[in-house]
Formats: structure tokens, sequence, C-alpha cells
């Protein structure tokens, strides 16, 4: 999606759906790397450095073949990075 208030739209579509449980710890965890892209000017961690690092944990499908994973980096990245960036208004 190129529209960014269909894209969030799509964002909360998608969270609705997580248990509750998962979408708290979501919550939680994306409003703690909000707060380390705070500081990123000492530790160099923007929202995509994050996204780099924890997309692949965080989006991971189980069962998924080496390849397919890799090929899907990017775009666990990107979403990782629009979680944090607007993680004041998708939860």
């Amino acid at each position: 999606l190129t529209d960014p208030e269909k894209k969030l739209e799509a964002f909360r579509e998608a969270l609705t759906l997580l248990p509750p449980s998962h979408k708290e710890t979501l919550k939680y965890l994306m409003a703690h790397l909000k707060r380390v892209t705070q500081n990123e000017k000492f530790n160099l961690m923007t929202a995509e450095n994050l996204g780099i690092v924890f997309g692949p944990t965080l989006m991971r499908a189980p069962n998924q073949d080496a390849m397919a994973a890799l090929n899907d980096i990017r775009y666990q990245r990107q979403v990782v990075e629009v979680l944090i960036k607007k993680e004041d208004l998708l939860f």
C-alpha cells in the first residue's frame, strides 16, 4: 500500500487479529523500541536499524525454509519499522 492512511488502517486491522496478550506484549515492545530510537544520536539505533535486528525474530513464520525467509527480510524490516515509528497511532 502506498497511501499512508490506508497503510495505517491495514496495520490496525492486522493488530486486531492478534490474541490480546500478544498485542499487549507487542505494544510494550514497540513503545520501548521507540524510546530507544529517541537516543539514536548516541546508540545509532534508528527505527530502520531496529527493524533489521528485530524483524526476522518477530516476523519469521514457523516452518519456513531458509530461502523464503531470506526473501521476507526486507518486508519484515519495513513492518517493524512502521510499528516503531507509528506506535502511538497503532496501539
